[in-house]
């Protein structure tokens, strides 16, 4: 009898808020039986046009009891689907949190790198299908069809351009480009399958288990909650707080600036952290002009460091967002 089943959604956009819906959705049970469902978008409006019987389809398998339906970021597949009138009921899982658990000094967690390394999944799948989609994406706008502004959000265009404009994909050779999103689809709910029994495992192992079940009910019985109702706020004592903040974290930024010994130094760069940690010493990057204003923010309260400081944290550089 199967007892767990992978899924995940292909969308036309990240924000189901704003409008952007799930156009596939691809399931792995364990017993390694996959399901696949893709339906057509408007080239105009976006908005997929889901099948009423594969929404009956889907819903009975996602509605199940029985099942425990393991996602590679559940918040996000769990909206998308709610977006098309598909409610996820009973037990679920959250493959992030699982790796995690098992080993929060990752670099990343995100999906297909964590299966190449761990349960050795090719990545190829991914580059195919936006190969296929920035072709597509040529012709499309041609058309004047309503297309994103990264390909990410157009995956929808090769099955869409085939089954719409049959003529011209076969004229441009899209055709062959019509089951890659089906490929990459069904191949993230292959490395979600393989990534939950792997880490599944592990947490056992390293007796993790209960760190994993308390960070779930905290996202079922808030974190869920909270964005779905939303929070009520005071405005006026947000903007203290985050006036509080914004200075804290210029001070803090200033200490690890003028600590480093570098006016260059930018906690927020991976590459100039392991530079620092491991070379001492720290690589030249972009300036970021909103961490300098913090820096100076923070000195013009403590005062002008003396000479024997150097420059450091007067004309800091950093980048927030890394590299």
């Amino acid at each position: 009898m199967k007892k767990r089943v992978a899924i995940d959604t292909e969308t036309t956009g990240l924000s189901f808020w704003t409008g952007d819906r799930p156009f596939a959705v691809g399931m792995c049970f364990e017993d390694g039986e996959t399901r696949y469902w893709e339906w057509d978008v408007d080239p105009f409006t976006r908005t997929p046009r889901v099948d009423d019987r594969d929404r009956k389809e889907i819903q009975k398998i996602v509605g199940s009891r029985k099942l425990t339906k393991e996602f590679w970021n559940l918040k996000f597949d769990v909206g998308m689907l709610a977006s098309i009138g598909i409610e996820v009921k009973g037990s679920m899982a959250e493959g992030t949190f699982m790796a995690k658990a098992c080993n929060n000094l990752e670099y990343g967690y995100r999906l297909k790198p964590m299966a190449k390394k761990y349960v050795d999944y090719p990545d190829d799948d991914e580059k195919d299908l936006q190969d296929a989609v920035v072709k597509c994406r040529r012709i499309a706008k041609k058309l004047g069809w309503n297309l994103a502004d990264k390909p990410v959000a157009d995956y929808w265009l090769p099955r869409t351009m085939c089954n719409l404009q049959p003529r011209l994909a076969a004229k441009h050779g899209i055709k062959e480009f019509r089951d890659r999103c089906e490929k990459y689809c069904i191949g993230d709910v292959e490395r979600t399958i393989l990534l939950c029994t792997f880490f599944r495992i592990g947490m056992e192992e390293l007796d993790v288990l209960s760190t994993y079940e308390f960070e779930m009910e905290l996202l079922r019985e808030l974190t869920i909650p909270m964005e779905n109702r939303g929070v009520r706020m005071d405005k006026d004592r947000m903007r203290k707080v985050e006036k509080i903040c914004r200075a804290a974290q210029g001070e803090a930024l200033y200490d690890l600036v003028k600590a480093s010994g570098n006016q260059d130094f930018n906690p927020g760069s991976t590459q100039q952290v392991v530079g620092l940690l491991f070379e001492g010493k720290v690589p030249r990057t972009r300036a970021s002009v909103d961490q300098e204003e913090q820096v100076r923010s923070a000195e013009g309260r403590r005062g002008s460091p003396d000479s024997s400081q150097g420059r450091a944290g007067r004309r800091v550089r950093p980048e927030v967002q890394g590299e």
